[in-house]
């Protein structure tokens, strides 16, 4: 993976951008095992092909610098990455695609959200506050059979510059319990 004349930043992006997607598609994988529902397995698998070609990568292990997901990576990098946050990563579908991200910090049961979208680059908007937060690090737990997301939305734990977890919640599949929909809420105010 050591590419000649890299920077060190850039490896240390390269490797945290082949863990968070194979933790990403990893969640996928075991949601196709898992389900009961071959309607949703069908849906999973879907997701599985359209992650890959939204990160424009072949396998996990490929590293593609013009992926959305590298970019806001490097957004981030290197600020952030001491810290423990979450990525809420909650587009939109419609007649546009709105692609967007929410990073939350969370202190003690207060959380701080920066809201992200891509406009070509990715570009932070805003921040707000939300009370009463916490946030489950089993994220499995808020998987649903009547979740209230209309669309996909993938939840990722990040602490001290690594990927902990990364969960890919299909729509309607991701629990109220959560607190991700207080913060949906609260954007689109």
């Amino acid at each position: 993976m050591d590419r000649p004349n890299c920077r060190p930043d850039q490896s240390i992006v390269d490797s945290l951008f082949i863990k968070w997607n194979e933790k990403s598609l990893a969640s996928l994988e075991r949601q196709i095992q898992l389900s009961p529902d071959s309607v949703k397995r069908v849906a999973y698998k879907n997701r599985l092909l359209a992650l890959k070609a939204y990160l424009d990568i072949a396998t996990s292990t490929t590293i593609n610098t013009k992926s959305i997901r590298y970019k806001f990576l490097t957004s981030l990098f290197p600020r952030q990455m001491n810290s423990e946050f979450y990525v809420i990563e909650a587009n939109e579908s419609g007649q546009k695609v709105l692609l967007q991200n929410f990073v939350v910090y969370p202190t003690g049961n207060i959380a701080r959200v920066d809201f992200y979208y891509f406009d070509g680059g990715w570009r932070k908007s805003r921040s707000f506050k939300i009370q009463n937060f916490a946030l489950n690090e089993d994220l499995q737990s808020y998987l649903t059979k009547k979740g209230f997301n209309e669309d996909d939305v993938i939840i990722s734990k990040f602490e001290n510059g690594k990927i902990k977890v990364s969960e890919y919640f299909l729509y309607g599949t991701l629990s109220a319990s959560s607190g991700v929909k207080t913060i949906l809420d609260k954007h689109k105010k």
